[in-house]
């Protein structure tokens, strides 16, 4: 008697079966959609060694600057 498949292997087939009749440049897509679903950053605690690298004054000065800077836009620039 042959076994059950779980729920999730019947749907990564069903999906094999659809990626392997795509173009490659389709598959690309897929792939690059894949991509976009997972989680992305690290783990909060391996930022934790970055933790008083710079002074509260340095913190300020560079908020500052990503507001001004960031915050507006320069059509003549492009």
């Amino acid at each position: 008697m042959p076994t059950a498949k779980t729920e999730n292997s019947i749907v990564q087939d069903q999906i094999m079966n659809r990626l392997n009749q795509l173009p490659l440049d389709m598959q690309k897509k897929v792939l690059g959609f894949i991509n976009s679903l997972s989680p992305k950053g690290v783990n909060g605690k391996e930022l934790l060694r970055f933790a008083g690298i710079i002074t509260q004054e340095e913190a300020t000065e560079l908020l500052n600057i990503i507001d001004k800077d960031c915050g507006t836009i320069d059509i003549s620039e492009w």
